[in-house]
Parts: C-alpha cells; structure tokens; sequence
C-alpha cells in the first residue's frame, strides 16, 4: 500500500512539474512594426554606387545541373558587367549590360548575342531569370529599397511570420520574419528565398538565394565577397568587346 501511494505521488508531482516547465512561444509582433523594422534593414546605395560582386550560381532544371562560378561588377546606374565561368577559371560567357542594350558573348563560340532586354535575352539563350542583370545586382547587393514597395495592400500570418501583399507591383506578396528579416519575395511565376543577412564593412546583404522559376528550375546563389569601397571603374573595365570576326546575332523581342 505504501509502495501505491508513493508511486501516485511521483505521478502527481511529475504531472505538476512538466505543467510549470517554461514553454518557448514566438512572440508575434504587429505587422507594420515588423514591415518597418524590414524595410530599416534594406540597403541604401547611391545610384552611382560602384560595386564587385562574386559568387557561386548553380542553374538546377530536371535535365540538368550546371555550377559557375561569376563575377558581377560596374555601377548602379550603368553599366552592368558579368562574366560566368566553369572549372579551371574557363570562361563560359561575358555579359554587358546599360539602358538601351544588353549583350553577351561566348568565347567558345565566338559569337555575341544582343537583346534590348537582359531579362528576355538571357532566358533565350538558357540563362532563365526573373530579373535583368542590373536588377539582379541591386538584389545580391540588397539595394532593395526602389524594388519593394513602400507601402502593402494586405497582411496575414505564415507560420511565424507576415506575408505582405501588394496590388499594381511585379513584387506580389513578400514574407518577412518577425524580426524583420526578409525570407522570400515572389511574382507571377518566380519565388526568391532569402538566408544568410550579412553585414561587412558598408555591406548589408543575404549571402544565400534561391530563386524558384516555372518548369521546376532554380537558380542557388551564394555570394562569395561583396566590395563597395575603393573601386573607380575605368570605362574599358566596363566594356565588352568581341573579336572582330565574331557572329553577331539580334535575338528578337517579344
């Protein structure tokens, strides 16, 4: 009998002792707290901001996966340089973009493709994105603010987070974290995830994205180095010239 009433005890005090043990809840805070604590995280770079970006990109598609390696340099306000490269530093494709025209050349086949849309030039010649390459350079700098809208349309909870919507934006919906940090930004056909905020000397960025694109392809970034100082940008830098016999070809719009 006594061996019973102890064993109720040890139940009875182990029954009040998981009922006080603290409990981890996610503070949720008012979304447009959460929206202004997001958009004071977000860079603000001059638009004549020169900059040097590297980093890994792997281009995933259920036929293929291909790894590169790239370099992304020249100013915010234009030009745009990129040029991609495979193993043993082998240069895969050279990339130019400014305001009225965008290129890009490939050693191998000498031949330079011109487009007045980096976005639709790129996805002609297999390089998908929902972006063109000044774009995409203002994103992996985190020079978002003339990209995301200053103001939402609505709000709703996503598991532990906000989701902002927008109307009259190619921005549709972001989700942010309730600390502020942006963990995703999606279009009509496109997804952009973002990890890994950094802050180095003037930079502050996401150093992983994964951008989700139709067809079940994806595109992972993850930025190597970000370089904002000291850089003055001669205009050959800045410039891509092919050799003289190389094929020109205009792809055509759409």
């Amino acid at each position: 009998m006594n061996h019973l009433k102890r064993l109720i005890i040890l139940i009875v005090l182990l029954t009040l002792s998981m009922a006080c043990a603290p409990k981890t809840v996610t503070l949720e805070r008012p979304a447009h707290f959460v929206w202004k604590d997001m958009h004071n995280r977000i860079q603000t770079l001059p638009e004549d901001q020169p900059f040097l970006i590297n980093a890994s990109i792997t281009y995933i598609s259920p036929q293929d996966r291909n790894r590169l390696q790239a370099a992304v340099w020249g100013r915010l306000d234009y030009p745009v340089r990129m040029d991609l490269s495979a193993g043993f530093g082998q240069t895969v494709t050279m990339w130019y973009e400014d305001p009225f025209e965008w290129q890009a050349y490939f050693p191998g086949e000498n031949t330079k493709y011109h487009h007045y849309d980096g976005r639709i030039g790129a996805s002609y010649i297999g390089y998908a994105s929902p972006f063109n390459l000044r774009t995409t350079a203002r994103i992996l700098l985190g020079d978002l603010r003339g990209l995301i809208p200053s103001e939402y349309y609505g709000f709703s909870r996503c598991n532990g987070c906000w989701e902002y919507s927008f109307q009259d934006s190619w921005i549709q919906s972001l989700t942010v974290s309730m600390n502020g940090e942006l963990l995703s930004m999606s279009g009509h056909d496109w997804k952009v995830e973002f990890t890994g905020y950094t802050i180095v000397d003037q930079a502050a960025y996401y150093s992983r994205l994964e951008m989700h694109l139709p067809g079940d392809e994806k595109i992972m970034i993850r930025i190597r180095s970000v370089k904002l100082e000291e850089l003055e940008w001669e205009p050959g830098q800045l410039e891509l010239k092919a050799p003289p016999q190389a094929e020109h070809v205009y792809l055509p719009g759409l």
